[in-house]
């Protein structure tokens, strides 16, 4: 199992974030665990659970050895089923996988993957933990490539793909404000794109994607 720290704004990497990043992990942490947590109580009450979701067969301690992996994130049960088909296409393919949800609506799916006859290629597999611990967690796992259905990327993940070279792959996509306040916010924030991808259902959903993130 990994051990993620109850208090993960103490541990020693929290000294490599800037000024502004570690200021908006800690005023997340304070809305979803203090007063605040009566209007904030879903976001507290999954992640503090989240913790322990892990379940990684192969033996962390076992470093290089692990390999690299594939991790998709779905934000509930309905994008899940989604991404079903390029999870079942990587484990074919020998990747390690590793699945995290936001919702619990998508537990029940979570709890039938553990049983998958390839689940000796699952690194973790459970509700997503806590927005401050991605970095910690993909470069344990060595994670190369992320894959979305339509949006469910947090500044959490967003800082975690740019700082280690994460392929971010979205499904579904199409082009919405609340992906362009992200990409400004975390400017702000004093991070950069990471390498995105979008695969769209329709070429109308290609220009509105291109001419904000023209790289992609």
């Amino acid at each position: 199992r990994l051990r993620l720290s109850d208090e993960p704004h103490k541990e020693p990497r929290a000294a490599r974030w800037s000024v502004r990043v570690k200021l908006y992990y800690w005023l997340f942490d304070f809305l979803t665990s203090s007063f605040f947590a009566k209007i904030f109580g879903r976001f507290y009450g999954l992640r503090s659970e989240r913790v322990r979701a892990f379940q990684v067969p192969i033996g962390i301690e076992d470093g290089p050895e692990l390999g690299d992996s594939i991790w998709l994130h779905p934000a509930s049960v309905g994008e899940l089923e989604m991404l079903m088909p390029i999870f079942e296409r990587s484990l074919e393919l020998g990747l390690a996988c590793s699945v995290s949800a936001f919702s619990d609506s998508a537990l029940l799916w979570i709890n039938r993957l553990r049983a998958h006859k390839q689940a000796d290629k699952l690194r973790y597999i459970g509700l997503s933990p806590r927005e401050r611990d991605w970095k910690s967690l993909w470069k344990e796992l060595r994670v190369k490539r992320l894959w979305i259905a339509k949006y469910d990327f947090w500044p959490g993940m967003w800082e975690a793909a740019t700082d280690l070279g994460v392929e971010v792959m979205v499904i579904n996509a199409r082009y919405r404000p609340s992906l362009a306040r992200l990409q400004q916010f975390m400017k702000f924030l004093g991070i950069k794109t990471p390498m995105l991808g979008f695969y769209c259902s329709n070429s109308e959903m290609i220009e509105p994607l291109k001419k904000h993130f023209p790289l992609a």
